[in-house]
């Protein structure tokens, strides 16, 4: 009885060869310190990407906004000049554009989406460039 739980015992605690998986990396699950760097990086990215990109959106609606805001304040007083010499008037901005142009900008989760694009495609591009250096310095090891 004593041999069963002694194996049983050696079974749970050795280390099972895992089969190597991607890049080769093992599937225990330990992080090394550049995947931990590469980790920190993407959550940084999430949120300052997503952050900048959103700026950039609320900058672009903000001053389409007020380019619109502008050119009806200008129609206004062109139309009250031309009514004052009996002119037709020229045909203006409505509050409803108006309104529309300032509620004119995509939601956030595109800024999310775009951000995340981005990520994946560096992610892809270091993992071919790592790959990429591993199997030359494998091929100039073997010569």
């Amino acid at each position: 009885m004593r041999s069963v739980s002694n194996r049983r015992r050696q079974l749970v605690s050795s280390e099972a060869p895992f089969p190597r998986g991607a890049l080769g990396a093992t599937n225990n699950m330990r992080l090394n310190g550049w995947i931990r760097i590469g980790v920190v990086l993407s959550i940084a990215w999430m949120v300052g990407g997503t952050a900048h990109f959103w700026v950039e959106e609320q900058s672009r609606v903000r001053s389409y906004y007020l380019a619109l805001s502008e050119r009806m304040s200008d129609c206004v007083v062109g139309n009250t000049v031309r009514r004052s010499m009996r002119e037709p008037e020229a045909k203006c901005i409505t509050e409803q554009e108006l309104r529309d142009a300032r509620s004119s900008g995509h939601p956030i989760y595109f800024d999310v989406f775009v951000a995340a694009v981005w990520l994946a495609v560096a992610w892809v591009a270091i993992g071919i460039v790592y790959v990429a250096v591993r199997w030359i310095r494998k091929g100039f090891q073997q010569a």
